[in-house]
Order: C-alpha cells, then sequence, then structure tokens
C-alpha cells in the first residue's frame, strides 16, 4: 500500500473515531465535555456531521456566535445542498443560535426553512419535531403565540415517533413558556409538570433543574409561595450537583423574589447577593 494511500486510510479512522465520540458525548447532553473534546481535535474540514456536532456543542455553552459560523459554513457548502437532512440541522442550529441573541425574525426564517426540505417521509422524525420547536419558540417571542402554539402541538405529536423523552420534555418545556406567557397558567402548569416527568424518565438532571425553575416561577405567580421555594430549593440543589451555573443563579434570584414577596428581607438579600 502506498503512503499516500495509508495516510487517507488513518485520517479516515481518526474522523470516523471522533465521529463516533462526538456523537456519544450529543446524545448524552453532556455539552461541556463535547466543547472540551472538540478543543483537542483539529477543526471537522468537509465533515458535515462532526461540524455540526461542534455548532451544537458551541450553542449549548452559550458561544452563539461561534454556533453559528460553523452552521453558516456548512449551510453554504456544496454538499449541505445535496443532503437535505444534514441542510436541515444546519439551519435549525443558526435559527437557535441567531434567537439566542436577539435575531428572532432571522431564527424564525431559519426554522421555516428548514421544515421546507424536511417534508419527505425519510426525514428524521426528531429533526423535524427540533423544527416545529425552534419555529414555535421563535414565534411566541415574537409575539405569536396562537401559531406558536400550532407548531408545539404539532411537536408534541410527532414525538410518539422519536422515541426521545428528553426532546418531547424539551417541547413540552417550551409549550409551557409559551402558555404562562399569555397567561394561561393552568396550561402552563401541565406542561411543566409533564415536562418535569419526561427529563426524570430520561435522566437529564441539569434540564430537570432548568424545569424546577420555571415551575417555582410559575407557582410564584399563583400566589403559592411555599411551594414556589421549594421548586426553586429541588432547582437549586440539582443546579449545584451538576456544576451549572446559570441555572444556580437564576434559582437564587427567583428565591430572592419570593422571599421578597414574604417579607423575609434579610433572607432576600442573601439570595441576591
Amino acid at each position: 500500500m502506498a503512503v499516500q494511500d495509508r495516510q487517507v486510510f488513518a485520517l479516515a479512522g481518526r474522523v470516523d473515531s471522533a465521529l463516533e465520540t462526538a456523537r456519544r458525548l450529543r446524545d448524552s447532553r453532556r455539552w461541556v465535555a463535547l466543547a472540551e473534546y472538540f478543543e483537542t481535535q483539529p477543526e471537522p474540514g468537509l465533515n458535515l456531521e462532526l461540524a455540526l456536532c461542534k455548532a451544537e456543542a458551541a450553542l449549548h455553552t452559550t458561544n452563539h456566535h461561534r454556533a453559528i459560523e460553523i452552521a453558516d459554513r456548512v449551510i453554504s457548502s456544496n454538499d449541505a445542498r445535496l443532503r437535505p437532512g444534514i441542510h436541515a440541522h444546519a439551519l435549525l442550529i443558526r435559527a437557535a443560535a441567531s434567537r439566542l441573541r436577539g435575531f428572532t425574525d432571522r431564527a424564525i426564517k431559519d426554522a421555516s426553512d428548514a421544515l421546507d426540505l424536511l417534508p419527505n417521509p425519510n426525514a428524521s422524525p426528531h429533526l423535524v419535531v427540533e423544527g416545529h420547536k425552534q419555529l414555535g419558540i421563535a414565534l411566541a417571542m415574537s409575539g405569536a403565540v396562537d401559531i406558536a402554539i400550532e407548531h408545539f402541538e404539532t411537536a408534541l405529536a410527532m414525538c410518539s415517533g422519536t422515541s426521545n423523552p428528553g426532546l418531547e420534555a424539551d417541547v413540552q418545556m417550551a409549550f409551557g413558556i409559551a402558555c404562562q406567557y399569555i397567561g394561561r397558567l393552568p396550561q402552563a402548569q401541565a406542561h411543566y409538570k409533564n415536562a418535569v416527568a419526561l427529563y426524570q424518565q430520561a435522566g437529564l438532571r441539569k434540564e430537570l433543574s432548568t424545569a424546577y425553575d420555571n415551575v417555582g416561577v410559575l407557582q410564584h405567580e399563583l400566589g403559592e409561595y411555599e411551594a414556589a421555594l421549594e421548586m426553586l430549593g429541588r432547582s437549586l440543589e440539582i443546579a449545584r450537583e451538576t456544576g451549572t451555573p446559570r441555572t444556580e443563579a437564576m434559582a437564587q434570584v427567583n428565591i430572592g423574589d419570593v422571599r421578597l414577596e414574604l417579607g423575609q428581607f434579610r433572607d432576600a438579600i442573601d439570595a441576591f447577593e
């Protein structure tokens, strides 16, 4: 075998190994570990799936600008145009990152374009659900809540085909946030309850911490202060266990708000500090 051939096969082996590792970390939602893994690896180059794993790692570790940069490269590649699933996946990553940076109109367009690429029976149910979820969130943020709810309902109806409780939990949580936004509090509460159960089933502790935080905020809004403190306390405990400082900070702020409402000013200050 020629030296050049051996180098090509060795490179292919490294790419396959890297992709397998990246998939495993992505599927278990170990985003920090995935981002750290990519720091030890060369650029994914022409392997689009590996590039998308890197973009997702950037997205979920709040490096939204980097996620958009990588997604842009994938979207503009000739190979992506020939692979609708890859193209749609990149659009959905860019939609989420754009929304989180405040570009809601861009997020709506990208999510809509992604769904337009996924009408065929061979499309990944996971991607279609993600498309409806991302479009629903962006529409809700833009004020088109009724249309957003239609997309959440479509996503939930499709979740049975994914065998992915974590994805269904994400949709339930987004649906609950939209319902809370427009004052449908009992409906929001039901969706949050479903999300909590599904996150527990999937063993997704970090997401469960965020779900408890959302439940606590809703109970505060309903005037159920002791129940709110219990939920926020659970959120805080899990956030500390899982090393999730952003959720820990959110829980502390929300605990402070409840303590303030109860006139427990010293405890409120402690929480805020």
